[in-house]
């Protein structure tokens, strides 16, 4: 993304992912659902790379993703993630991102 000079979304959820994302240069990072202090610090570090969390759906799908027809095995997925995602995004605010 960087080297081509392209604006670039990455719905990266795990923490690989993450890193690879911001190494390419990539405009946002969505999701980062499963981002570790190495990845937090990689956002600090630079000026391009935004994380962007997904926090409600990470909480209305849980809640009520049965009655709006959501899969179970969906529901599940998101109620498992949601763990993750409240950890990092925790992480993340306390570390100044």
């Amino acid at each position: 993304a960087g080297r081509w000079d392209r604006f670039v979304a990455a719905h990266a959820h795990g923490t690989e992912g993450i890193k690879a994302a911001i190494r390419a240069g990539v405009r946002t990072v969505d999701h980062g659902s499963m981002m570790d202090d190495e990845a937090i610090q990689m956002l600090l570090a630079q000026d391009y790379t935004y994380y962007v969390p997904t926090l409600y759906v990470g909480v209305i799908v849980p809640r009520e993703g049965a009655a709006m027809g959501i899969p179970p095995e969906q529901v599940q997925r998101s109620t498992e993630m949601m763990r993750y995602r409240n950890a990092t995004f925790r992480k993340a605010l306390e570390a100044g991102l």
